[in-house]
C-alpha cells in the first residue's frame, strides 16, 4: 500500500496554506486509522501548524477521549453527520491553541462487523464517512461521503484527499465550504 505522491503534494500545499493563515489544526480520526496525520507528517514544517491528532477508532473512545456524550452515540450511531460534528467540536473545546479541528468517522471496508458489544452503530452501510470540520468560533459543518465501491485502502485515501481539501478550504479567508 503506497500513499499517492500527488496526495503528499496537496497536503503540503494545504500545510502552506494553514503556515500563511498562522493556523493551528488538529485531527480526530476514526476509520482513517490515523493516515490523515500521517500524510501531513511527511511535509517538512508541519510541526508549525499540526498540534495534535488521535485516532479513536473505537466507539467508547469517541466518548471517553473525545467527550462525546454516549446518549447522542446512542441516538444518531457513530457513523453520523452528528458525531462527526462533535468530535470536531470537542476537539475545540479540549485544545485552546487549535483554530481548525477535523473529524472523520465512517466504515472504510467491507470487514467491518458489529456485535450486540456495539449497540451504538445504526447498520451504517460500507464506504459512508462523515468528515467534520470546525473552525474557532464557528459550529461545525459536516460532509457525507459514500464510496460503496471502493476497497478499504481506496477509501481512505478518498478520506484523506477530501479532508485536506476541506482543510485547505477552512484555511482561506473566509472561504466558504462546499461539498
Amino acid at each position: 500500500m503506497l500513499i499517492p505522491e500527488a496526495l503528499i503534494t496537496e497536503a503540503a500545499a494545504c500545510v502552506q496554506r494553514l503556515q500563511q493563515q498562522g493556523l493551528k489544526v488538529s485531527f480526530a480520526e476514526s476509520c482513517t486509522g490515523g493516515l490523515l496525520a500521517f500524510v501531513f507528517s511527511c511535509v517538512p514544517g508541519v510541526s508549525n501548524v499540526l498540534f495534535s491528532s488521535v485516532v479513536t477508532y473505537a466507539i467508547r473512545s469517541k466518548h471517553s477521549i473525545l467527550g462525546v456524550p454516549q446518549q447522542e452515540i446512542d441516538k444518531y450511531g457513530v457513523v453520523s453527520e452528528e458525531i462527526a460534528g462533535m468530535m470536531a467540536e470537542n476537539v475545540l473545546k479540549t485544545l485552546e491553541d487549535v483554530d481548525i479541528a477535523v473529524s472523520i468517522t465512517g466504515i472504510a471496508g467491507a470487514t467491518a462487523h458489529f456485535t450486540s458489544q456495539a449497540p451504538a452503530v445504526m447498520d451504517p452501510e460500507t464506504g459512508v464517512v462523515h468528515i467534520g470540520l470546525a473552525k474557532r468560533g464557528s459550529k461545525a459543518q459536516t460532509f457525507r461521503h459514500d464510496w460503496e465501491h471502493l476497497t478499504r485502502f481506496e477509501v481512505q485515501k478518498a478520506v484523506v484527499q477530501k479532508a485536506i481539501g476541506l482543510l485547505a478550504l477552512a484555511a482561506s479567508s473566509q472561504a466558504q465550504l462546499g461539498c
